[in-house]
């Protein structure tokens, strides 16, 4: 049907302490470094997650890390 389609490898905030999403986001490089690329998702009102996001791009970004956003429609 020529439908491109993603699945998520890693869900960044399913605990939401700074300890657990730190370790998934290293858990999704990793992935990212196997494979190429990674999709990792989170719930947008996670309060500390755009703050870890924002502390970590530099880090990430220097390890050759990029970021896209990724819309979908819902029903």
């Amino acid at each position: 049907m020529g439908i491109t389609i993603a699945e998520r490898d890693i869900f960044l905030d399913n605990e939401q302490d700074r300890a657990s999403i730190l370790a998934a986001l290293e858990a999704g490089c990793k992935r990212a470094e196997q494979n190429g690329s990674a999709i990792l998702i989170d719930h947008a009102w996670t309060p500390q997650l755009a703050a870890i996001l924002t502390e970590m791009y530099p880090q990430l970004i220097q390890r050759s890390f990029a970021f896209a956003t990724v819309v979908g429609r819902g029903k």
